[in-house]
């Protein structure tokens, strides 16, 4: 049947039925729903980039390697697939960017409808109050006026004031808004606001939308320091920004402040421990990144209400609570990126001069393409080899004081990378024993 709006105002009953429509169906749900969904498609995103980041490593490690007489078919096919994978991440990235769009309208129509409810329950109680005053009982008290006196009084000759009581079934003293009507009115109104916004005012305000970008162009570019992320005013068409799931490239002054402390320094130490990051958490007050187990342990033994403390770094005078400290997927990507290329360099041996002082010889090593057959990346003659395993670092002799035996030099502990206990490295690594 259709939709019979109420003649009449609603009663108490009906408007606590209205307000229980929230506790049975909560809107906060829907909410969490939205924010796991962009999280899961920020994840997936990033390591589809990265990926493909993987492959086209190896394709320019396998090109130096390759001349024109000197390719084989396997080469060939190697170099068409990197090549039919990036145009497949780059439309799936185009395709993913419109839902992450897409979700923070959602987000936007779940609130609109969260304060709907409210808006119509508010409405309801206003009209059924406004209607019990204006129908409320009225008397009538009969007047006489003296001829020769212009004052009124009043007729106290016995008669009982009249009462009119409001009668509910009377058309005519009705002026209830449906409740509907309350409720698609204020959607409408909100989803219109929304839609007369600009791109930038949508999006590139929305926390949800920025970690995507960010965690995307990071793995689009593979950290690249030279193609920073553009200015949020740049990422839509509307303002001259290329379209989703492609790239430009930007001069280091486009840079914003986040890009901009990311590209000047990159702690891997904790403040408070003095030891490298394990577990970070990162302030949104401040930009300063902590253990999570030193940090938290701080707050707690703090004997304020809330609970908080001063950031711990030297200057800062912001307090931190709990719910300022988040996991920043960002940050632990760039570590991880560090932690990747100085162990590869290490091993392949880059360090040649600092390890040739420590007594450490150099490793040639082979990184298997998916092919059966390896490319030595290392390129390493028998002479050299020879030479490297034959040299050897003598003990300095022991004074006869009590000066003890030097240790070798190793290497500073800024330099030493932290370990998330990653498991994405999917680069298969084969010591050439």
């Amino acid at each position: 049947p259709e939709y019979e709006p109420p003649t009449f105002p609603l009663n108490p009953e009906a408007q606590r039925s209205i307000a229980n429509l929230l506790r049975k169906h909560d809107v906060h749900k829907l909410e969490d729903v939205i924010v796991q969904v962009q999280s899961e498609l920020t994840t997936t995103g990033a390591s589809l980039y990265d990926k493909l980041y993987e492959h086209e490593d190896q394709l320019k490690r396998r090109q130096r390697k390759q001349t024109e007489a000197t390719q084989t078919e396997k080469f060939t096919a190697f170099e068409q697939q990197v090549k039919e994978m990036r145009e497949k991440v780059e439309g799936m990235a185009g395709r993913m960017e419109k839902e992450m769009r897409a979700l923070v309208d959602c987000s936007v129509s779940a609130k609109a409808m969260r304060d709907a409810v409210v808006a119509a329950e508010a409405d309801a109680k206003a009209n059924a109050s406004t209607q019990a005053s204006t129908q409320h009982t009225q008397t009538q008290r009969p007047r006489r006026r003296e001829n020769n006196n212009e004052e009124e009084e009043e007729n106290d000759g016995g008669e009982e004031d009249e009462e009119i009581p409001w009668n509910p079934t009377d058309p005519a003293g009705a002026s209830q808004r449906a409740p509907r009507d309350v409720f698609d009115t204020h959607v409408r109104n909100a989803r219109d606001r929304h839609q007369a916004q600009s791109q930038y005012e949508r999006y590139a305000e929305t926390d949800a939308y920025v970690k995507w970008k960010k965690l995307i162009h990071d793995a689009q570019t593979g950290g690249d320091e030279d193609n920073p992320l553009p200015d949020p005013s740049e990422w839509f068409v509307e303002a001259g920004a290329p379209p989703p799931g492609t790239q430009r490239n930007n001069n280091a002054d486009e840079l914003d402040d986040d890009i901009s402390l990311i590209r000047t320094k990159i702690s891997i130490k904790c403040p408070l421990t003095l030891q490298e990051f394990k577990d970070p958490l990162s302030s949104t007050k401040c930009r300063h990144h902590f253990e999570s187990h030193a940090i938290l342990q701080l707050i707690n033994a703090s004997t304020t209400r809330p609970k908080a403390t001063q950031c711990p770094v030297s200057g800062c005078n912001c307090l931190l609570e709990k719910g300022d400290l988040h996991r920043d997927e960002l940050l632990i990507r760039q570590v991880r990126r560090i932690q990747r290329a100085n162990r590869l360099r290490e091993e392949r041996g880059d360090d040649s001069d600092s390890d040739m002082e420590n007594g450490a010889q150099r490793r040639g090593h082979v990184i298997d393409d998916d092919d059966d057959d390896g490319v030595n990346i290392d390129e390493m003659n028998e002479d050299n080899t020879q030479r490297a395993q034959a040299q050897q670092v003598k003990p300095e002799p022991e004074a006869t004081g009590s000066t003890p035996q030097r240790e070798p030099t190793q290497p500073p502990g800024g330099t030493q990378v932290i370990d998330l206990d990653s498991d994405d490295e999917d680069e298969d690594e084969d010591e050439d024993e």
